[in-house]
């Protein structure tokens, strides 16, 4: 199946008939945050008009049904920037 690095990620192989690239299996929590912190760094960048959820993927190195799997929609992943952004205010 895999290779286990430590305590949170495995390093497996690509499917059949794809690249020989390894893919990283993190937590929900922090591949969750990793797409936010990727996606606050883009919409600082380019606005949240021009940044698409396929170069949020593309920076974060996943497949956009990762995105999916985390957020419904682009307009959900900007609430919850924002909503962290506002939490961070409060702070």
């Amino acid at each position: 199946m895999g290779t286990h690095y430590g305590k949170s990620h495995f390093f497996t192989k690509a499917g059949k008939g794809r690249e020989a690239a390894l893919r990283v299996s993190k937590p929900p929590e922090e591949r969750r945050t990793e797409l936010m912190d990727a996606a606050r760094e883009l919409f600082d960048r380019n606005g949240v008009d021009k940044t698409r959820v396929s170069d949020i993927v593309k920076k974060v190195g996943v497949a956009q049904g990762v995105f999916y799997y985390y957020f419904a929609s682009k307009t959900e992943m900007v609430e919850a920037v924002a909503a962290q952004a506002s939490k961070e205010l409060q702070t």
